[in-house]
């Protein structure tokens, strides 16, 4: 769960180099390539995804799911 967080303090969330991210999966277990970070009015975190080209939401449980984009590089229109 996301606990509040005193300014100036780091704290990691998501990302590691072992296991490729897939719905479901620990955020802390996933492999992430941060392009964009912010989080939702509900206290979860988005992030802009380079190494799978989709937007991914940790869930306050710290399960990574997949929200936007089909994991193809490119332009894909609305629903991609």
């Amino acid at each position: 769960p996301h606990a509040a967080v005193a300014q100036g303090i780091i704290r990691t969330l998501a990302g590691t180099d072992v296991v490729p991210a897939a719905d479901g999966t620990p955020a802390l277990e996933a492999s992430i390539g941060a392009t964009g970070v912010t989080r939702g009015p509900n206290g979860e975190i988005y992030i802009a995804d380079i190494f799978r080209d989709v937007v991914v939401r940790i869930d306050r449980d710290g399960r990574l799911f997949r929200v936007a984009g089909n994991g193809i590089p490119t332009y894909s229109g609305d629903g991609g």
